[in-house]
Order: structure tokens, then C-alpha cells, then sequence
């Protein structure tokens, strides 16, 4: 029996085709960001409005399925790509304000293969950022590199790794920490409490160990220097009092993908107050 529903790389590469040919499709470029150990394409998917060219875009990176068996990554992420190609207002400013890159499935090989957690070559891929082989990890190689060059065209505000978590109930966060300003890597996952129900800031955690040095979250966050780099965690035990549902079902973790959109629409009034600015001026009113 599986921890959760299935998503398949099959799945992905069905839900970016239908996307290329529907009218959202505008507002998408497809990419191959790498090729796997098996020659497998590790899909990227960048999002926001290209005909808005203007100076003051910033970038934000997700991903999701370096552990292969943590399906409920796949459908938080949907969740979120659905939400930026919908035609709500907040989804529309989030588009002219940012640029997306997307990789749904950094480890293809492990999901075709139907490992849990390794890759083809027996890796824990988010045990590699620090130092990743172009060669044995080529997903981890490339994804830093990406990142790394998103970062000088477009200041990044946040960076996201999707997991599942087995033994913690809700959806949480891990963050990292500083002694001079620990506050301000609390403020995006807070906002998230306050937007959708089953998130909890108090399951939450934020430091710095050294068993984590080569994740994505500690070892990003020491080469971007930016405070929001989470570890997006979904129980595969599903919510805490939930007695009549008490698994997470699909539609609930697509939710939780739309209420981290929703969640960033309200960091962007802190962030990035010239955004506001920049709508009023144009007459446009952002509605949460």
C-alpha cells in the first residue's frame, strides 16, 4: 500500500503537455534542465508574464521529488502551477512580479525505478547539494547552477524544496536561522499558518545542523544568502483533528501549493512594497 497518491513521471510529462497546449501555455516555457543517468529528461517549466519585461522581477525557485516515494511533493506543486496559470488577480500580479523556475521532478530515474528515497546511483539527492557530481547527480548539479544564474538576472526572495514527512501530522516547515535576525525567517511561514488551516507554524523549525549541511534548504541558503529557503513537509499521515478525513487527499495537497501562492501574495506587500505601488498607479486592485 502506498504512503500516498501516486504521480508518476508519466503523470508529469502528461500534465506539461496538456499545459503547453492550452492557453495558459502563454505564460510557460518548457525545458529540459538536464538529462538523467538514464537519459530521462529532468522537466523545467518557467512561468510569469513575458510580455512584462520591466526591471523589478524578482525570482523564486521550487522543487520537488528529490526522494522519490514523497509523491504528496508532486501534487503540492501542482497545486501551485495550476494557481499561477489560473486567471485569478493574485495570480496575474504574481506572474508580472516574478519569474518561476519550476523543477516538479529532480529525480525521474528514482520514480521510474520506484525507489523511496535514493536515486539510480543509490543517492540521497538532498544529501548532495554541498558538492553535487555533474556526473552521478546531474539534477542537484544543474538545479544549483540554474539557481546561482537566476540569481543574477533577478534578486530571489524564495526557495522551496517539496517533501513528505512519515511521522509529523499538518503541513509544516523546515527553515534556517541566524543569531542577528532570526525573525525574519519566520515571516513567510507564518503567513502560511495564518492562510491555510492545516499549516503549522508550530510544528515548524528553524536551524542550522550538520546533518543538514548538504540539503537543499542549509546549502542553498548559504550560497543564495537569502533568509526564505524551506523545506516544504506534508504528513503522510495527513492532518491533526481531522477525525471524519484523516488522510490528506489530493485535492488537499493541491491546496496547500495554491495557499503558498497565496501566502506569497501577502510576503510580496512586505518584501517588495514598490509592487503596490506600482498597482495603484496602474489602477489595478490586488484582492486576498
Amino acid at each position: 500500500m502506498a504512503f500516498s497518491q501516486p504521480y508518476t513521471y508519466t503523470d508529469l510529462r502528461s500534465d506539461v503537455r496538456r499545459i503547453e497546449g492550452s492557453k495558459q501555455g502563454k505564460y510557460v516555457v518548457r525545458e529540459t534542465l538536464c538529462s538523467t543517468l538514464l537519459g530521462n529528461a529532468c522537466e523545467m517549466l518557467t512561468i510569469t508574464n513575458r510580455r512584462n519585461t520591466e526591471k523589478h522581477k524578482k525570482g523564486i525557485v521550487l522543487t520537488a521529488r528529490a526522494h522519490p516515494g514523497e509523491t504528496v511533493g508532486s501534487w503540492m506543486l501542482k497545486g501551485v502551477i495550476e494557481y499561477l496559470l489560473s486567471e485569478d488577480e493574485n495570480a496575474d500580479m504574481l506572474r508580472n512580479f516574478y519569474v518561476f523556475k519550476i523543477v516538479p521532478m529532480l529525480n525521474p530515474d528514482g520514480v521510474i525505478q520506484g525507489n523511496y528515497r535514493c536515486s539510480l546511483a543509490g543517492c540521497d539527492l538532498n544529501r548532495r547539494y554541498s558538492c553535487p557530481s555533474s556526473l552521478f547527480h546531474p539534477t542537484i548539479f544543474h538545479v544549483k547552477k540554474m539557481a546561482k544564474q537566476l540569481s543574477r538576472r533577478y534578486p530571489l526572495v524564495l526557495y522551496c524544496d517539496f517533501h513528505g514527512h512519515s511521522k509529523k501530522k499538518n503541513v509544516f516547515m523546515y527553515g534556517n536561522t541566524s543569531e542577528e535576525n532570526p525573525e525574519e525567517y519566520r515571516v513567510f511561514p507564518y503567513i502560511m499558518s495564518r492562510v491555510y488551516p492545516y499549516f503549522s507554524f508550530k510544528s515548524s523549525r528553524f536551524g542550522v545542523h550538520r546533518s543538514k549541511a548538504s540539503t537543499a534548504r542549509v546549502a542553498m541558503w548559504k550560497e543564495l544568502n537569502i533568509s526564505s529557503v524551506f523545506t516544504v513537509e506534508a504528513s503522510f499521515l495527513g492532518p491533526k483533528n481531522r477525525k471524519e478525513d484523516p488522510q490528506f487527499k489530493v485535492q488537499d495537497l493541491m491546496e496547500i501549493g495554491k495557499g503558498l501562492c497565496r501566502a506569497l501574495n501577502i510576503y510580496d506587500r512586505i518584501i517588495a512594497p514598490e509592487h503596490e505601488l506600482i498597482l495603484k498607479q496602474r489602477g489595478v486592485l490586488c484582492l486576498l
